[in-house]
């Protein structure tokens, strides 16, 4: 059985090819992970997300929207601010099955703070 060898010129298109791909990778991976710590709005949004679907009939069934996406759209529909008073607003919404099992949209706005390392809700409505 005979070996074939690759010329320099397709190793080196190879390696080329491992280096872009990975870099690839890593400009995807970086875009999917950013960090709520750094951005206090976003991190008050998403910790409201999980206790709204506490709040649910079948939490399992929730579709919420992407914090990030929106902020980068400029979508109204949800957001976060500080009160000033040491509390967070954080509205939007979220797709789930009633009690009937039909998905359905439905708004909220939440009030919460921060205790310790975790979140606490204040209060929680939904339209």
């Amino acid at each position: 059985m005979a070996k074939t060898q690759m010329s320099p010129a397709q190793a080196g298109c190879g390696c080329l090819t491992i280096v872009v791909g990975a870099v690839i990778m890593f400009v995807v991976w970086l875009s999917g992970t950013s960090t709520p710590k750094h951005d206090p709005a976003a991190a008050a949004w998403y910790a409201a997300r999980e206790l709204v679907r506490q709040n649910l009939k079948a939490p399992g069934s929730a579709t919420f929207p992407n914090y990030h996406t929106a902020q980068r759209t400029q979508d109204p529909r949800l957001g976060a601010s500080e009160n000033g008073d040491g509390t967070w607003q954080a509205w939007g919404y979220v797709d789930a099955q009633n009690a009937f099992g039909a998905k359905l949209r439905n708004n909220w706005t939440i009030k919460l703070r921060r205790v310790g390392n975790g979140w606490q809700m204040v209060d929680l409505k939904f339209d």
